[in-house]
């Protein structure tokens, strides 16, 4: 069999009776042999595979002879190839870019079994997040199975049965977007979006427990909106975002989203602020503020107001986890808007059986 592969894998083999000696390898004299690749003339230097025999040189088994064609730097511009003396070798090797595997004088290298390895899980910090040891791949033992929980309110976590370790990400609800005031026949009143719910994971050994998910911030008409509140799972704590900041009608308002929450835990971050809020009631213009995205939420986009017609927006309500609402938004109108409402957080568990 030739084999040319992109990335490394792993392969539990068996291989079958195979073949009889080779001039690829003719007493282990390393042989270079041309072969066609792409437009190019490539050599593919040759390693003999003796399994038990010691009657000339050559190698004991296959991932030996693999180290060392590596080790001499053999790649896709630089190929190899490894030629198998009849027998059967029951071992794991690691195939890589550039080597091929063949029985001696051509004939076919038959692998009876295959096993490919399930990889661990592993994690991928966000950049400039350093993580503790446990935290960067699967615990030993953490199993190749897994389920999943999402959890919601407030109680006791139970794992389910078989299962040995967890990796837990959670995420604090979703702060609300600024209300807007009664802006009377030619002023403009708006709010800015609310804030992100922090973020924060970890793994632990499978047991029981004490977990509380956050709550979304409530708009309120023409105030600041609400709070989201924190979710909590063991250690670890993401905080809900701050509501976004109503303004009242004046002639120039510049004012900044709900303040993302905070984390903490192995991995914490904290979540991203609401967006502004900008009015100026001399050339009656404005806008309100979305809400602010976090990594379960897009965020709530805008209220779109048209600048001409009065209006009376209320604020978009998050979607998904953690994320904020955006600001209300009234012009030359006679009303309160409230801003929209937070997503709730969640606590997510994978359970490595």
């Amino acid at each position: 069999m030739n084999a040319f592969f992109s990335v490394p894998f792993i392969l539990g083999i068996a291989v079958s009776s195979i073949f009889a000696v080779s001039d690829t390898c003719k007493d282990g004299a390393s042989f270079r042999q041309t072969a066609e690749r792409s437009q190019f003339k490539l050599q593919k230097k040759c390693y003999e595979v003796i399994g038990s025999k010691g009657d000339r040189p050559g190698y004991a088994n296959i991932q030996d002879a693999i180290e060392a064609a590596r080790g001499e730097g053999a790649s896709l511009h630089r190929p190899a190839i490894i030629v198998v003396e009849p027998g059967r070798y029951e071992e794991n090797f690691t195939l890589y870019a550039g080597i091929e595997i063949e029985g001696m004088e051509g004939k076919p290298f038959a692998i009876d079994k295959i096993e490919k390895q399930v990889p661990k899980a592993f994690i991928v910090p966000p950049s400039g997040i350093t993580l503790p040891a446990p935290a960067c791949c699967c615990p030993p033992g953490a199993g190749t199975t897994f389920s999943e929980q999402i959890l919601t309110g407030t109680g006791t976590y139970t794992p389910t049965p078989g299962t040995s370790y967890i990796y837990v990400q959670i995420v604090g609800g979703g702060g609300a977007g600024g209300g807007a005031e009664n802006s009377g026949t030619s002023g403009i009143s708006s709010g800015s979006g609310g804030g992100a719910g922090g973020y924060s994971a970890g793994w632990f050994t499978a047991a029981a427990t004490a977990f509380s998910v956050g709550a979304g911030g409530i708009g309120v008409p023409g105030a600041n909106g609400g709070n989201g509140a924190a979710t909590t799972f063991g250690s670890l704590t993401a905080n809900g975002g701050a509501g976004g900041i109503f303004t009242s009608v004046d002639s120039v308002q510049l004012q900044n989203g709900g303040a993302g929450g905070a984390a903490t835990g192995q991995i914490a971050s904290p979540g991203q602020n609401g967006g502004l809020t900008f009015v100026t009631n001399t050339l009656a213009q404005g806008y309100s503020g979305p809400g602010a995205p976090g990594p379960f939420s897009g965020g709530a986009p805008a209220a779109t107001p048209n600048l001409i017609t009065p209006q009376t927006l209320p604020g978009i309500a998050a979607n998904g986890f953690g994320g904020g609402g955006s600001g209300g938004y009234v012009n030359a109108a006679v009303g309160i808007a409230a801003g929209g409402n937070g997503s709730a957080g969640t606590i997510i568990i994978i359970e490595f059986h």
